[in-house]
């Protein structure tokens, strides 16, 4: 929008985020817990769509709620549109674009790697039948290759850089919390459970055992993690923010948590994506530490200077050292904002639009036979059309 582009949003919200209980009441369902109740499905739908264009409204001419995936064709097929940038997960939203008669682009945030049956052929579906195709590393870009071959040509990388809007003007930060006490504070902000990467108690007990002063904004578990932490006195777990908020109060600390707990399960996850956070963490001045395992996110730190990579057991020196230089003005910050980068996006835009235009007509045909083999083989044509 702010390049002179009409920028309209079509979203869904999953059917398993919508829920009634067993009184009948409907809720929005999120991280586990209904946090609205409502008297009709209407009224929680109507709550929903308001609360996402209160949410991201400025970025958008104007956001259609779709509550079935049916209706994206329907909003696609009056609204005339150049593109089509569909951002997974779930792959079916992408799916249901592609016989729009409009270019579409997958933007693979989340390229699961343990997907199967009928949530695997959707995945792959959308890899090669999108026009392009957006990655966030190139370790996602080369996991999906082995997943299923796509046009690489017509594929690009873009990481997941945080808004110029949420970020604090350096002569808004908060004093540092470790310049009034003389300890160091770390900062995570993200998910929390007792779930595969996502379980940090044993991270978090052996930085505290470290020395460390641990500060939590969870999105989900703040009750758990809080009970959980109770007695630890250097561990404070606070009530999640939104985003602009947060972002400021980051900056009262002395370095970002990005580090992350490895199963055999989760790792070629890991390997390939790019946390939000890591941007978020170096947008507000932090350095990070993180798993040396996780080359997407090592050599990021190593690239940039904007933290350590190491065991975490072993991270005090290693933290000291990077918190004094990023405080002492040592390291050079990059380009971490999206609208520093986005002319990249554009000129991705251009490429897929040309494309689709010289091709259009044989690709019409082949989504047609694709879509087809969808439904006889599969069966999922149920899942495609109604989410």
């Amino acid at each position: 929008m702010d390049r002179g582009h009409e920028v309209y949003c079509a979203y869904t919200i999953g059917h398993s985020d919508l829920v009634m209980s067993k009184d009948g009441i409907w809720g929005i369902h999120s991280k586990g817990e209904i946090d609205k109740e409502f008297d009709s499905k209407a009224d929680a739908i109507a709550h929903h769509v308001m609360w996402h264009k209160g949410r991201y409204g400025d970025a958008y001419k104007e956001a259609y709620f779709a509550f079935h995936r049916d209706d994206l064709r329907l909003i696609i097929e009056r609204g005339g549109y150049d593109l089509i940038h569909s951002h997974n997960f779930p792959d079916t939203d992408t799916v249901k674009c592609l016989n729009c008669g409009v270019p579409v682009i997958y933007d693979a945030h989340d390229y699961y790697p343990w997907h199967k049956g009928d949530t695997k052929t959707i995945q792959v579906i959308a890899t090669q039948q999108a026009d392009g195709r957006i990655f966030v590393t190139p370790y996602q870009a080369n996991f999906a290759k082995q997943v299923c071959a796509y046009d690489e040509e017509f594929s690009t990388v873009f990481p997941n850089y945080t808004s110029r809007k949420v970020v604090p003007a350096v002569e808004d930060h908060l004093p540092k919390l470790s310049s009034s006490d003389g300890f160091t504070h770390l900062v995570y902000e993200g998910g929390a459970s007792d779930f595969q990467h996502r379980d940090f108690r044993a991270i978090f007990e052996s930085l505290t055992e470290q020395g460390f002063n641990v500060h939590c904004y969870l999105t989900a578990n703040t009750k758990t993690y809080r009970e959980r932490f109770s007695d630890n006195p250097r561990m404070h777990v606070h009530d999640a923010l939104p985003l602009d908020e947060l972002m400021l109060e980051m900056t009262k600390y002395d370095a970002g948590i990005m580090y992350f707990n490895l199963t055999e399960e989760n790792k070629h996850h890991l390997f390939a994506c790019a946390p939000n956070k890591m941007y978020e963490y170096w947008a507000c001045g932090l350095p990070v530490i993180t798993n040396e395992e996780i080359g997407t996110m090592s050599d990021a730190v190593r690239r940039t200077g904007w933290g350590v990579a190491c065991d975490i057991s072993e991270a005090r020196q290693g933290l000291i050292d990077i918190i004094g230089k990023a405080q002492r003005g040592e390291i050079e910050p990059e380009a971490i904002c999206v609208e520093d980068n986005i002319f990249m996006i554009e000129r991705f835009y251009e490429l897929i639009v040309r494309k689709y235009t010289e091709s259009k007509n044989a690709l019409v045909e082949v989504r047609a036979r694709v879509l087809k083999e969808i439904e006889d083989k599969y069966a999922i044509a149920a899942e495609v059309r109604n989410g």
